[in-house]
């Protein structure tokens, strides 16, 4: 099954660049964190891309509210959450990580890069391991 993607990116050009390593998944683009947000509120989806600097709601902001949405609905598993930034400074992936995102997706990335790193993400922060 295809994986759905929601990629919140308000620079086109990355939106263009991001587009080209996510032609193997069902994609939908957000423009803001608010976007992003109502995107969410109204699919599903097994991945979102965040920016962190974006124009009307951060992506921390967005996330903060996504992870919101999910526990009021019930929503499980959780979605998986990755920061699409090149700021990795303590500070920055501390406040990404207190949100609810999972993990960091570098900037800047390299499209023929990017399935590899969303299937290992992705596997990463959904699989359970049974107790022993």
């Amino acid at each position: 099954m295809t994986k759905r993607i929601l990629l919140a990116e308000d620079n086109l050009m990355s939106q263009k660049l991001a587009l080209l390593g996510l032609k193997n998944y069902h994609v939908d683009v957000a423009k803001d964190g608010e976007e992003a947000v109502e995107l969410f509120r109204n699919n599903a989806y097994d991945v979102i891309l965040m920016d962190i600097q974006m124009p009307k709601m951060t992506g921390v902001e967005a996330t903060r509210e996504i992870r919101q949405i999910e526990v009021l609905e019930n929503r499980t598993p959780r979605t998986v959450i990755l920061a699409l930034t090149a700021d990795v400074f303590s500070s920055v992936t501390d406040e990404c990580t207190e949100a609810g995102m999972n993990g960091f997706f570098p900037k800047p990335f390299r499209p023929a890069e990017m399935s590899g790193l969303i299937e290992e993400m992705y596997t990463r922060y959904t699989h359970t391991t049974a107790p022993e």
